[in-house]
């Protein structure tokens, strides 16, 4: 192809050069590659120890315990801690809110969370940053899942 765009006119290539992507900020790319390892990990982990007891239930304990991470191991019915209002707070649908629209949307979020085929769990890990996803694999690694 790339001696067939050489016979073209040279607005013609200029054209076509435009439709051919760019590369992308390493920051981006680093940030994608984050994203897709500690979801595969995260969801391997859940699946795999809960796959004798109960399987379905596997994607709603991920759930929870990410807002657990998230809201830094403090039940949400005891209120939302500024770092998981902070992460919430990343989605371009949250930037203008004020506290108590947060807080009304983060109720929402518990009350909806654990229903089929959400999104809850993607949308979080797209919000954090790759140190806090990281930390997020390390907090699920910290204590001893069981599948009783």
């Amino acid at each position: 192809m790339n001696t067939l765009t050489r016979n073209l006119p040279s607005e013609i290539q200029l054209i076509i050069s435009s439709f051919i992507p760019s590369c992308q900020p390493k920051s981006l790319c680093d940030d994608i590659k984050s994203f897709y390892k500690a979801h595969r990990l995260a969801k391997e982990t859940y699946h795999r120890q809960w796959r004798h007891s109960q399987p379905d239930l596997a994607e709603d304990w991920l759930v929870n315990d990410t807002v657990r991470f998230m809201n830094r191991d403090v039940p949400t019915m005891y209120g939302y801690q500024d770092y998981y209002k902070n992460i919430i707070k990343r989605h371009f649908s949250m930037k203008n809110k004020n506290d108590q629209e947060i807080d009304e949307l983060m109720a929402q979020i518990d009350e909806y969370g654990g229903e089929e085929n959400n999104n809850l769990f993607k949308i979080s890990l797209g919000l954090m940053t790759p140190r806090e996803r990281s930390a997020l694999l390390k907090f699920f690694d910290s204590y001893q899942i069981t599948d009783t």
